[in-house]
């Protein structure tokens, strides 16, 4: 799987708080990325502030991950990198499930998970 742009990289995750032109400029003077944190929140409303700022990587939860506003979020936003906390006891459905969302929208963006469960990286690696 090629990932494009995660060669190597330095980032800091922001919570939607930090939202703005000074997090942005600041990542990209120092060569480091902004994720920004919006999984304790509805990602829809971030949208627009998040392509004012030009920013382009968040980070969502897995039931997020399902969420059929995602799409229209991703073109509102102009997100390029989409990186998703998977918990087997949050997530509501099968971990394949989870994978094939992955599979469908990484031809929109790229798509990274965050994983902690070994029986998922299993499967994965297989």
């Amino acid at each position: 799987m090629h990932l494009p742009g995660a060669n190597q990289f330095f980032a800091f995750v922001w919570g939607p708080w930090n939202v703005s032109h000074t997090v942005v400029d600041v990542a990209r003077l120092t060569a480091s990325r902004a994720i920004f944190d919006l999984s304790a929140m509805q990602f829809a409303q971030m949208a627009a502030a998040l392509r004012t700022i030009g920013a382009s990587a968040v980070k969502i939860s897995a039931p997020d991950l399902m969420d059929p506003q995602l799409e229209v979020f991703l073109e509102e936003s102009g997100i390029k990198t989409l990186w998703v906390e998977y918990h087997p006891d949050l997530f509501p459905g099968a971990p394949e499930i989870f994978l094939q969302r992955l599979d469908q929208l990484s031809a929109r963006c790229a798509c990274l998970p965050i994983i902690s469960d070994l029986d998922l990286l299993h499967r994965i690696i297989q």
